[in-house]
Formats: structure tokens, C-alpha cells, sequence
């Protein structure tokens, strides 16, 4: 049986972007390193502990903007800071955000969700200035390891937001627990690290392709297939 170029290309299309469009949708655990690709739909602030230089010990309970609430504290018990990009803080935060600094040496920072989540991300510097590996780990409430990403940072003192995002998200609503750390935590004399506020997005993404996503698939698609299709044309000639 034949069919018409039409047909054929019709058909192809139709497949491809069925599959994006599923891909796009959140069928995996996703790294996020943009608070834009995060989506949140919340917001926890640290200054609620406190102005700058305010010190907490073991765990301490937080509260977003929504009302959702959690716990968090460093593995090791070290105590964690509320600091202020600019004032107390020297980094690459947007100048005004409030950073929890986790003093802990080669410890993780443990950020607790009394309903889970579908996605939370911050960004993250390491306290000694230069080049890190950042890490971020998920959990579900069983303690299930759910994926675990690590993205390259360089910290300074620019006060530039230019300090790297690092996020994950689950398409279900399954995130308990996430913990941060970084390579360079263990400085002995510039120990920890530091993040700003927390996004969250609660419940999953409905996200589909951005236009440009699927711009960018047909730019490449495309031609190839038109290459086909004409090479198919030549052989019936």
C-alpha cells in the first residue's frame, strides 16, 4: 500500500510532537536552575527568623507565605544564620535577599515539608569564594531517595544574582525532605554555605513546550525529514 508525502508527513508530525508534548509534561524527577524554570507558587523568607546575624540551634520550624510549614536544621547540629546580601553578607545574592547560612563543616543543610511538595529550589553559594559543586537531594516521606543533582557555582562578592539556582521537581506531589551542601563546606577556615529564599511549587506542573522549545524541534526535524521525503520521491521516479 501506498501512502502520499502528505499522509506520511502528517503522521510523523503528529508522533513527534505527541512524544514533546508527554516529554514536557513531567513524567521524571527534573533538575530546575532557574527560579523562573521552578514555577513556584510559594515562597519561604528567611527573615522571619530575624535581622541579620540572628542564630539558630538544632531544628527550627518555618512557615511560607501560604502557610505551608517544615523544619530545618543542619545534619550535624551546627548552628545555621540569618544573614542579609549586603549586610552581614558578602556574596552573589540579589542585594536585600535574606541568606540562611549553614556553618556546618562537610554537613548538609535539611529543609523539611509537613505536606509534601512538587518542586523547591534556591540559589546557593559556598561561604569561601570561587569555584564549588552544589547539590541538592530529594526525598519522599518514606525517606525514599527520589534524585539528587550537582551544578558547578562560582562565589564572590559581586552582589550581582549571579549566584547559581538549584532546584528539583517530582510530577507528583512527593517531595518531603531536601538537603543542600557543597564540596566546599569542609574550608577550615571559611566553612558552610548559604542560601536565599526558598521557592516551592505545591502541586505539579502543567506546563506544555515553550513556543521556542518547539520551534527549535521542527528547525531540526524538519529538513531532515524533507531530505527523506524527496529521496523517497527520487527512487519512484
Amino acid at each position: 500500500m501506498k501512502f502520499s508525502s502528505h499522509v506520511v508527513l502528517s503522521t510523523i508530525l503528529a508522533v513527534v510532537l505527541g512524544i514533546f508534548i508527554c516529554s514536557g509534561s513531567g513524567a521524571q524527577m527534573l533538575e530546575i536552575t532557574s527560579r523562573t524554570g521552578l514555577g513556584g507558587t510559594d515562597l519561604v523568607n528567611w527573615s522571619q527568623f530575624g535581622p541579620t546575624n540572628t542564630t539558630l540551634t538544632g531544628l527550627s520550624n518555618y512557615i511560607s507565605n501560604n502557610g505551608l510549614t517544615g523544619q530545618i536544621g543542619d545534619s550535624s547540629a551546627a548552628s545555621l544564620e540569618i544573614l542579609q546580601q549586603e549586610n552581614g553578607w558578602s556574596g552573589n545574592f540579589t542585594q536585600g535577599d535574606y541568606a540562611l547560612y549553614d556553618q556546618g563543616s562537610g554537613s548538609n543543610l535539611n529543609i523539611s515539608f509537613s505536606t509534601p511538595v512538587s518542586a523547591a529550589g534556591a540559589n546557593i553559594m559556598s561561604n569561601p569564594y570561587g569555584f564549588f559543586n552544589a547539590t541538592i537531594t530529594a526525598y519522599d516521606s518514606s525517606s525514599n531517595l527520589l534524585a539528587t543533582y550537582t551544578e558547578l557555582g562560582n562565589s564572590n562578592g559581586n552582589n550581582d544574582g549571579s549566584a547559581i539556582f538549584l532546584g528539583v521537581s517530582s510530577p507528583t506531589s512527593n517531595i518531603s525532605l531536601i538537603k543542600y551542601t557543597t564540596d566546599t563546606s569542609v574550608n577550615s577556615t571559611y566553612p558552610g554555605f548559604a542560601i536565599n529564599q526558598l521557592g516551592i511549587r505545591q502541586n505539579p506542573s502543567t506546563a506544555v513546550p515553550e513556543p521556542g522549545d518547539l520551534a527549535f524541534l521542527l528547525a531540526g526535524f524538519l529538513p531532515g525529514l524533507a531530505f527523506l521525503m524527496k529521496r523517497r520521491y527520487a527512487k519512484a521516479v
